[in-house]
């Protein structure tokens, strides 16, 4: 298959989509995190995945 600017495209779009997942799950777990310490609930306990 012949490397294509769109198939460039398409990789580095998919690339980018990867880290921003990676970096939305992160500030998710963070957030969860936060929340539970205001209310005073340990996250392990809730079913959380660390």
């Amino acid at each position: 298959m012949a490397v294509t600017p769109g198939n460039r495209f398409l990789e580095a779009a998919q690339k980018e989509l990867a880290a921003f997942e990676d970096r939305e799950r992160e500030f998710a777990k963070k957030e969860r995190k936060e929340r539970a310490a205001e209310l005073q609930i340990p996250v392990e306990r809730v079913g959380l995945h660390s």
